[in-house]
């Protein structure tokens, strides 16, 4: 069969249809239409099913793509076709920047749109409203043995939902809001919710407070498992309910991580106990010119080194996991703190970014309950009677 010649009606500087592949060379090309399909793949994933270096360069990629190979942001429709492989793949990009979303069914939904969000995502599940969307091809049969045998493949490529994949440790649980608020008459308070909806505040001070710090290798992110130093602050109150907030990762020199210390010693003054800092190995280095720095701005953290025991994912697993079942675990939303947060425990432990949970499992450790009003009257009516009894032994 002959092909009909196509001819060009006008000369153009750039090839009109270009064929590319994700990483190639394509410097100096700009194009009105950008179309990929399924640029990710099973050898993008480790052994045990996580993102690799592969992932995480192309991960960077679809942000380059959208900047610099496009005409003009007015004018150039980027498309793509893909299947979910984990929770921290290079689609959880496009997932996180959602402006509109097309769904039909609203129970599946595990992401919302965000405001400003650039993408517009059609999002089908294999069944949907309990039904399957092409009985043609998929019985209900096949499926159940799927989801029984290889519950990976069920959930990422047929469910397209890799927060249900069962590697995510914590997907099933779910951190609960709370705001910090300076009041200018009762100081620092905890707003929140309980499980009722009914909105109640408590003060600060009422809690054992404590900030961590969790130092990162290098200050740059020169890898795709390089760490990120990881500090915050958590609050500890007498029901047992931790509070996180104070959250900031990043690639980031030792310097900068002593200013965050000191400027959250200085918010939280008279709140704050002691200031934690995993002193592991190499790390160790930097506890003397931290305590140099306290004398400098003559403000002391109360400074407590600590170092590292065990493995990682099961430190961080040990600390989380029980006040997450327990719906425990406030994390703040009005200073960035839950972004961070979800952004590592959704992948535990497939994720290789796990900063923010290693610090915050460090504090989570190193926080005491505090007595409550009650408790504490009842402690000093017992040290009154004691202080007050006598022991007659004389016979009068």
């Amino acid at each position: 069969m002959t092909l009909p010649e196509v001819v060009k009606k006008r000369m153009t500087k750039e090839s009109t249809l270009q064929c590319g592949s994700v990483g190639g060379t394509s410097q100096g090309d700009h194009f009105t239409d950008i179309t990929m399909d399924d640029i990710v793949g099973e050898q993008d994933l480790s052994a045990g099913r996580s993102s690799n270096v592969d992932m995480y360069r192309k991960a960077n990629w679809i942000p380059y793509t959208e900047r610099a190979l496009v005409t003009t942001p007015n004018e150039t429709r980027i498309g793509l076709r893909a299947t979910r492989y984990a929770e921290d793949d290079a689609y959880e990009y496009i997932t996180n920047n959602m402006g509109e979303l097309i769904c039909y069914d609203d129970e599946k939904r595990d992401y919302d749109v965000v405001k400003g969000g650039e993408w517009t995502v059609y999002w089908r599940f294999v069944k949907e409203n309990g039904k399957i969307i092409f009985p043609e091809r998929v019985t209900e049969e096949w499926l159940a043995k799927v989801e029984q045998t290889d519950p990976w493949f069920y959930w990422t490529q047929l469910e397209n939902r890799p927060r249900k994949s069962g590697l995510n440790k914590f997907s099933s649980y779910t951190p609960r809001p709370f705001e910090l608020i300076y009041d200018d008459d009762k100081g620092w308070i905890l707003r929140y919710e309980d499980e009722y909806g009914v909105q109640i505040t408590n003060p600060l001070g009422a809690c054992d407070m404590v900030q961590a710090a969790d130092p990162a290798a290098t200050d740059t992110g020169i890898t795709a498992r390089t760490s990120r130093t990881a500090t915050g602050c958590v609050a500890h109150a007498p029901d047992n309910k931790r509070f996180v907030f104070r959250v900031k990762a990043g690639y980031i020199t030792p310097s900068v991580m002593y200013d965050e210390l000191f400027e959250n010693a200085g918010s939280f003054n008279n709140y704050l106990r002691a200031s934690y800092l995993e002193a592991q190995g190499a790390f160790k280095v930097l506890v003397p010119p931290l305590r140099e720095e306290e004398r400098k701005r003559r403000r002391y953290l109360n400074l407590r080194p600590v170092s590292a025991v065990g493995n990682k994912d099961v430190r961080i697993e040990n600390a989380l996991d029980p006040v997450l079942r327990d719906n425990l675990l406030y994390v703040c939303t009005t200073d960035g703190s839950m972004d961070l947060f979800k952004e590592e425990y959704r992948g535990f432990p497939q994720a290789h970014k796990k900063d923010v949970l290693d610090m915050i499992s460090l504090g989570l450790s190193s926080t005491v309950r505090p007595y409550s009003e009650d408790e504490e009257l009842k402690k000093a009516e017992q040290y009154e009677r004691f202080m007050t009894r006598s022991v007659n032994r004389a016979g009068y």
